[in-house]
């Protein structure tokens, strides 16, 4: 057979050169990524040219009328099934009191033409009452109607019900849907055998109210709570963003007058404490330039390092977080008074060598060198990272630092103590 050069090309080919298809998105990939396109990117826009406390009402009064909106639906049900249940109940009660009167009327004389619905007809709700012969089908009562066949249909089957051997039927008319038929049965008893016979049937027509004012009550007030709710919201969302802010613009202008001041955030605001870190190593370069009348931009270098690094030394007396500096073969330029304690590295035997040699914690040394590496592949881009130190994980801040030639000369890891030792 012949040579076939492709093939044989194809099969020296190692598999780890093909590309690789990309892996179809998931679910939940497609969701996130449709919530970024089509929600976040027009709210970050919208926050851009609005004023952010607007924004914030606004979502907060959306959320509460459409959560009125969407609640008014099943409390209405809820109210009308409550008020249907309570009127039924009511004409059941109505419908017994007849059965009772009649039981008496029929026990005594069995007289059928004496049954009567007058008390019954009296009460509020009901449309008509009639006693009608479960054998005929015709009205027994009230009297003008006696010995008339009983033509609704939605009676017959009210009155099905109760000959089946229900002791209390109710119907909703499909021609009037407030409208229920209530049945009842009204049983003779034989002295003889003990058994009952089903004598009679009261049928009343009854109307059931639509009106949930019952309701109306709590509705108003369960508005009326959400809307303190949603204020509450407002408020405490407002406070819990302007105030570290506002903590902070004030230190910075009174470290930006020469006052020996710190700039803190007060909350767990992950970015915003970064930012002060940031803001804290820029006032304390500011003052170092004033002080030595001279800016970093020297043409020694030598000069200009030694002056960096005497600008994190004196930003480290300012600080309570831990701080390394180092260069940029990754050598220990300066350990922190706070780093020092912490992972027990003194500056006078760290300084000029590797972290990795000096660091007697690898996983500080690793993420050092990471962070570094990073921050120098980024050309100076600010990097960030979590490790666990002593058995508390914290937050790690790496800076890069540019010479007057743009060379990353340093990078300053931060260590964030959060407060805590």
């Amino acid at each position: 057979g012949g040579y076939d050069g492709n093939l044989a090309l194809n099969m020296s080919m190692p598999q780890g050169s093909m590309e690789e298809e990309p892996e179809p998105e998931t679910p939940q990939e497609k969701f996130i990524n449709f919530i970024d396109e089509k929600v976040m990117k027009p709210y970050y826009s919208l926050v851009k040219n609005s004023d952010w406390r607007w924004i914030l009402a606004t979502i907060l009064l959306v959320s509460l009328v459409a959560s009125v909106i969407l609640s008014v639906v099943p409390v209405v049900r809820w109210g009308q099934k409550i008020t249907t249940k309570e009127a039924l109940g009511r004409a059941h009660t109505i419908v017994a009191q007849a059965v009772r009167e009649n039981y008496r009327i029929l026990s005594k004389n069995n007289e059928y033409r004496s049954l009567t619905v007058e008390a019954a007809e009296a009460e509020d709700g009901v449309i008509n009452v009639f006693i009608i012969d479960p054998k005929t089908e015709s009205i027994l009562a009230p009297t003008k109607l006696y010995d008339r066949a009983i033509e609704d249909v939605w009676a017959r089957i009210a009155m099905k019900k109760v000959t089946d051997g229900a002791d209390k039927a109710e119907v909703q008319r499909g021609d009037n849907e407030s409208v229920y038929v209530v049945a009842q049965p009204i049983y003779l008893f034989s002295s003889k055998s003990s058994d009952r016979n089903l004598a009679a049937i009261v049928v009343a027509n009854f109307e059931v109210s639509n009106e949930i004012s019952s309701t109306f009550e709590p509705m108003v007030e369960a508005i009326l709570f959400a809307t303190l709710l949603c204020l509450g919201a407002f408020f405490f969302i407002f406070k819990m963003v302007t105030r570290p802010i506002a903590i902070m613009n004030e230190q910075l202008d009174a470290a930006l007058k020469g006052e020996a001041e710190s700039i803190t955030c007060e909350a767990q605001f992950p970015e915003l404490e970064n930012l002060a870190q940031q803001m804290n190593f820029a006032v304390s370069r500011l003052r170092n330039e004033g002080l030595s009348g001279d800016g970093l931009s020297s043409d020694d270098p030598e000069a200009e390092d030694a002056l960096y690094v005497s600008q994190v030394k004196q930003f480290d007396e300012a600080t309570t977080d831990a701080l390394l500096l180092l260069d940029s073969q990754n050598k220990v330029r300066y350990v922190g008074n706070v780093l020092s304690e912490l992972v027990s590295m003194r500056n006078q035997y760290a300084e000029g060598q590797n972290i990795s040699d000096a660091c007697k914690d690898p996983g500080l040394a690793g993420t050092s060198i990471d962070l570094a590496e990073s921050v120098k592949g980024s050309l100076g881009a600010t990097q960030f990272a979590t490790m666990d130190i002593n058995g508390v994980t914290r937050d790690v801040v790496a800076l890069g630092h540019k010479s007057a030639s743009g060379e990353i000369r340093f990078v300053l890891v931060v260590v964030k103590m959060g407060g805590d030792d």
